[in-house]
């Protein structure tokens, strides 16, 4: 008979142990449950262990989320990782360059026309080459060293003479130091297609003439009459520009750019999604928001926040008052040198910002247990009124907000109710009149703990209470109210009967429903530090009290 009860026990001690989502080791044990009289009836000392909130480690820990303990053995919640990042294609998705179409009408100039054969004719012109970022505000280059680019020039030559071309680009600047220049004929009645590799080479924006971002290309052509007498009608049609521009470096002024407008990241808090019915129960007291910003941008940012966002565990939303983060943006200062990240930090706590209505302060806020927080900002660079900023952009300039959530375990918990379903099975209880439980608990954590167990026949819908059990299971330990320090354990000693017209009912019992409140000592006006030091005994027994025929 003794092999109908051990299982059944386990299972509703394991109940019991996992409503404070603690993890313990289980072993037989007769010594430390208060012992039983013998009649008609056995014995099982079922469960002898010691659990604290060390043990959350396993639950609350993921790749982001950790338990910190302090020298003073105190414990601390932390989540770290990445909200946002952002690159240069996030600030400049690309380049362009539009075709340049002009075209150099010699024949109209009196000095060809009545020019002698076989005597050269030289005019010159100058164009400029676009080269435009593609923003909705316009960013004044000042030098641009391009990672690949291809300037494409395409002569149209409609006279009957060739014609030589010399161009040379003061804004390109060789790997020797000296300008660019390039000579080439382009035959009579044709089209003839100059390229010039840009790529890694420095390009000066700023002989450009009056027009943004227009880098000037000189023309020099030259023409010989083949005969004497009029020239035919003819002329020189130029089309230009840089095909596929990809930027390796840029040292501009970008101006006040938008260019976050409505981020949105997300956060997941892995630790806090608990099964519960209702939050709002826990009051943190202490937490803080880190937001950790790295720029390697050689350009100062502005950042605010247009919302915060947080769900709980129900898919509730809760909002922060952002509107009373003081200031309402934070400077994001400028790399001072390529490849040197410029770091600050700001910090949301206690005190920044209030609750207002319905929009929460950072305690209030994170009290929700939110199991992931949205946050949605914007960005302007180049902020304030302070003379323009020639500013630089790395092809793998990048920022970054990093943030950190730290939240002491010092609380007040008001009825924090959560709710979780278990499967259960007793087995055939024919020739049991009683069954009783019993659970010895030495509680030294400063929690209280009200629970109901019920009883259910989850055959039918909706689920049949068999039988209720409800009671405190464990009184708060005491604790110095200066300190929060625990003075010394509570010991609650509880049995649950399951009487002789109880027992022919439990053989349809094949759930039980747990429903646990949580709260911190003077009915939660009280705050609870938790240590990891902290911890409960545990010693669960069980009796028969069989039929005798």
């Amino acid at each position: 008979m003794k092999k109908l009860f051990p299982k059944s026990v386990v299972l509703l001690s394991c109940l019991f142990a996992s409503l404070l989502s603690f993890n313990s080791c289980t072993k037989n044990s007769y010594d430390k449950v208060v012992a039983f009289q013998m009649d008609p009836t056995f014995n099982i000392g079922m469960i002898s262990g010691t659990v604290g909130f060390s043990n959350l480690n396993n639950i609350l820990s993921d790749s982001n989320s950790s338990l910190k303990f302090g020298n003073d053995s105190s414990v601390t919640f932390y989540w770290k990782g990445n909200i946002s990042s952002f690159t240069t294609t996030d600030f400049i998705p690309s380049f362009t360059s539009n075709p340049n179409v002009f075209s150099l009408d010699v024949n109209n100039r009196t000095i060809l026309q009545n020019a002698p054969a076989n005597i050269p004719f030289t005019v010159s012109d100058a164009q400029s080459l676009n080269i435009t970022p593609v923003r909705a505000q316009s960013i004044d280059i000042d030098s641009i060293w391009l990672k690949s680019g291809i300037v494409q020039i395409v002569v149209n030559n409609t006279f009957n003479e060739p014609c030589k071309i010399v161009l040379s680009v003061p804004g390109i600047i060789q790997s020797n130091g000296k300008l660019f220049t390039d000579t080439f004929v382009v035959k009579a009645n044709a089209i003839s297609i100059d390229s010039i590799d840009i790529s890694n080479k420095k390009i000066d924006m700023t002989n450009g003439g009056t027009t943004t971002n227009n880098l000037l290309v000189n023309y020099s052509i030259t023409l010989t009459k083949v005969k004497s007498g009029a020239e035919p009608n003819g002329n020189l049609t130029f089309t230009q520009q840089i095909n596929h521009p990809v930027m390796k470096l840029m040292f501009a002024d970008v101006h006040h750019q938008n260019f976050f407008t409505s981020r949105v990241a997300n956060i997941p808090l892995n630790a806090f999604k608990i099964q519960q019915l209702s939050s709002n129960a826990i009051k943190f007291t202490n937490d803080t928001i880190n937001l950790n910003f790295s720029n390697t941008f050689g350009v100062p940012m502005s950042f605010s926040f247009t919302q915060l966002m947080g769900k709980d565990a129900n898919n509730q939303p809760h909002y922060l008052n952002v509107g009373g983060i003081t200031p309402s943006t934070f400077l994001i200062p400028a790399s001072t040198s390529l490849g040197v990240a410029a770091k600050t930090t700001m910090s949301l706590n206690n005190n920044n910002p209030a609750t207002v209505g319905s929009l929460l302060s950072i305690p209030d806020f994170l009290s929700t247990l939110p199991t992931s927080i949205m946050p949605q900002f914007s960005a302007v660079s180049n902020p304030g009124t302070a003379p323009k900023n020639v500013n630089f952009i790395k092809d793998d300039s990048k920022g970054s907000i990093d943030a950190q959530i730290i939240i002491p375990l010092d609380m007040k918990i008001n009825s924090f109710i959560t709710k979780d379903t278990f499967n259960f099975y007793l087995g055939d209880m024919g020739k049991v009149d009683s069954f009783t439980l019993r659970l010895a608990l030495n509680n030294g954590m400063p929690l209280g703990l009200g629970a109901t167990l019920s009883l259910v026949d989850s055959t039918v819908k909706p689920y049949k209470v068999i039988y209720t059990m409800s009671d405190t299971l464990l009184k708060p330990a005491i604790i110095d109210p200066v300190s929060n320090k625990v003075i010394s354990k509570t010991l609650n000693i509880k049995d649950f009967i399951l009487g002789s017209k109880v027992m022919p009912l439990l053989k349809k019992v094949n759930k039980i429903i747990f429903k646990g409140t949580l709260s911190s000592p003077s009915s939660g006006n009280q705050s609870a530090k938790i240590y990891s030091n902290q911890t409960i005994d545990i010693n669960i027994g069980a009796k028969a009290h069989y039929k005798m025929n």
